[in-house]
């Protein structure tokens, strides 16, 4: 899957300097089950025991990083912004 913008949710914390734990919990939801659950669903099935997600799944995430940490825009305003 190398070439085809396959990203693991390291790559993508690197590439959208959003924290690994974020990157995370907005992928696959809180460990504990607290919260809505996760805010964007991958493109992908897990790869190799990692998770994978999609080069539109990256620029989704990056688009979301610089509403939050950037303009501070509250998360429940980014979730309902990607349901729309």
């Amino acid at each position: 899957m190398i070439g085809q913008g396959v990203y693991t949710l390291t790559e993508v914390s690197k590439l959208t300097q959003v924290h690994p734990s974020t990157i995370r919990t907005w992928f696959k939801g809180r460990s504990d089950g607290v919260g809505f659950g996760p805010v964007f669903l991958s493109d992908y099935q897990p790869v190799g025991g990692d998770y994978a997600v999609s080069f539109l799944d990256l620029i989704e995430a990056l688009v979301a990083g610089q509403f939050r940490f950037q303009y501070r825009v509250a998360m429940p305003i980014v979730r309902r912004a990607h349901e729309i």
